[in-house]
C-alpha cells in the first residue's frame, strides 16, 4: 500500500480510537455505566451483566463474521452499515435515560445489546483492514496512540463528568453524558468509514461452515503461540472483570461522594495515558511479551490496594491510576501480538476464532456480582489477585516478538 494511503489510514484509525476511548470514559462499562445501573437497580448481578455486555458482545459474532467475509474482496462495507446502527442506538439510550420510563432497565439493556453486537460485527473488518494496511512494526504505535491520546482527552472527560453529575439532577445528568457521547460516536465511526481499503489479494473460496470450523480449530490449535496468548487473555479478562465494581465500591461501600467519580476517571485515564509511553519503550527495547509480563504484575497489585482502601480511603486514587495502566497494557499487547502472529491469508480465521472464543469470559462480571452479593467484595479481590499471579507466570512463557 502506498505511503500516502497508509498515513491516511493510520491517522483516521487513530482519530477513531481517540474519540471512541473518550466515549468509553464518559459512558463506559467500567466507569459511568455501573454507576448509572446502580441508580436503577440494587442487584450487583444485573450491574455486572450490564457492564459485561460490551466486552461480551464485541467478540461474540466475529467467528461468524469471519466466515461471511472470508471470500470477499472488500470488507469495510460491513463496518459502514453497522456505524449507522451504533450511532442511532446510543442516541436512543440518551433519549431513554432522559424519559426514564418505569420499564427502563430492559429497554436500556436491549439498546445496549444492539449497540454492542453491531460493534462486534464491525470489529473483524476493522481489525482485518488494520492488519492489512498498518505495518506490523507500527502496530504497537497505532494501538498506543489510540489509547494514550484518547486517555488524555478522557482526563478532560473526567472533569466533564464531575461537572455534569454535580450540576444536574438524576436522570438529566446521565442523559446529558450519553447525548454528548453520541456526538463523538458519530464522528469517530465516520472517520474510519473514510479509510482506503485495498483489495484482499489472498482471498480464499468460501467453504461450508462446519468445514470452516474444523479447519480453523485445526489451524489455531497447532499454533502454540496462539494457545498461550489465548490462555493469557482469558486470565487477564478475569482480572479486568472486577473493574466495573470499583465505582460501586467507592460510592456504596466507602461512602465517598458521587462527584469524586470524575476525579477517579481522570486518574484512570492518566494511568492509561502515561503507561503508553512505557509500552512503546518496552516494545522497542525488549519485546511485546513484556507488555503482558508488566501488566500482570500491575494487575496483581490492584486487588491488594482495593482491599487496603477500606481502611485507607486515599488508596482508591492509586487503585484507579494503576487500573488505567493495567487496562492499557492488556489492550495494547493483545491485538498487537494477535496481528503479529496471524499468518497472511489466515488473519480473519485467527481474529475470528480468538475473539469469539474469548467472549464467554467477558460475562465474568456477572460471576463477580454473585460473589459480591452472596459473599463479599474481599472474596472477589482475592480471586482477582490469584488469577493475576497465574497470568504473570504464563506471560513468561510467551515467545519474544
Amino acid at each position: 500500500m502506498e505511503e500516502k494511503k497508509y498515513k491516511k489510514n493510520f491517522f483516521l484509525g487513530v482519530v477513531n480510537g481517540i474519540l471512541m476511548n473518550f466515549v468509553d470514559a464518559i459512558t463506559g462499562s467500567s466507569t459511568v455505566l455501573p454507576l448509572y445501573l446502580s441508580s436503577i437497580t440494587s442487584s450487583s448481578i444485573l450491574i455486572g451483566f450490564g457492564s459485561s455486555l460490551y466486552n461480551f458482545l464485541w467478540p461474540l459474532p466475529q467467528l461468524f463474521t469471519a466466515y461471511f467475509l472470508e471470500g470477499k474482496k472488500r470488507k469495510k462495507f460491513l463496518y459502514d452499515i453497522t456505524a449507522y446502527i451504533r450511532f442511532f442506538a446510543i442516541l436512543f439510550m440518551a433519549f431513554l435515560i432522559f424519559k426514564n420510563p418505569k420499564n427502563i432497565l430492559p429497554l436500556f439493556l436491549f439498546s445496549m445489546f444492539v449497540y454492542h453486537i453491531s460493534g462486534g460485527i464491525a470489529g473483524l473488518p476493522f481489525m482485518d483492514i488494520v492488519g492489512r494496511t498498518i505495518p506490523s512494526t507500527k502496530q504497537h504505535l497505532f494501538w498506543g496512540l489510540r489509547i494514550s491520546i484518547g486517555g488524555f482527552l478522557s482526563i478532560l472527560g473526567g472533569v466533564l463528568i464531575k461537572f455534569i453529575l454535580s450540576k444536574y439532577n438524576f436522570p438529566t445528568n446521565f442523559s446529558l453524558l450519553y447525548f454528548i457521547a453520541s456526538i463523538f460516536v458519530g464522528i469517530g465511526l465516520y472517520s474510519f468509514c473514510l479509510v482506503n481499503e485495498p483489495d484482499d489479494i489472498e482471498r480464499k473460496v468460501n467453504r461450508n461452515f462446519l468445514k470452516f470450523l474444523k479447519n480453523g480449530f485445526s489451524t489455531i490449535l497447532k499454533d502454540k503461540m496462539f494457545t498461550t496468548l489465548f490462555s493469557l487473555r482469558i486470565l487477564t479478562g478475569i482480572s479486568l472483570a472486577l473493574e466495573p465494581f470499583f465505582m460501586v465500591y467507592v460510592v456504596k461501600v466507602l461512602n465517598m461522594r458521587v462527584e469524586i467519580t470524575g476525579i477517579l476517571i481522570s486518574l484512570r485515564m492518566a494511568g492509561l495515558l502515561i503507561s503508553n509511553f512505557l509500552w512503546d519503550y518496552i516494545q522497542k527495547k525488549k519485546s511485546l511479551k513484556y507488555l503482558f509480563v508488566i501488566s500482570s504484575i500491575v494487575g496483581s497489585l490492584i486487588p491488594i490496594i482495593a482491599y487496603l482502601s477500606s481502611q485507607k480511603h486515599f488508596l482508591i486514587f492509586l487503585l484507579f491510576f494503576l487500573n488505567g495502566i493495567f487496562y492499557s497494557g492488556v489492550q495494547v499487547a493483545s491485538p498487537s501480538l494477535l496481528l503479529t502472529i496471524s499468518p497472511s491469508g489466515k488473519r480473519e480465521t485467527y481474529i475470528g476464532f480468538y475473539n469469539t472464543l474469548l467472549s464467554p469470559i467477558y460475562l465474568f462480571p456477572v460471576i463477580n456480582g454473585m460473589i459480591i452479593d452472596n459473599l463479599s467484595f474481599n472474596f472477589a479481590f482475592l480471586l482477582s489477585f490469584l488469577v493475576s499471579v497465574m497470568s504473570f507466570l504464563l506471560s513468561l512463557k510467551l515467545r519474544k516478538l
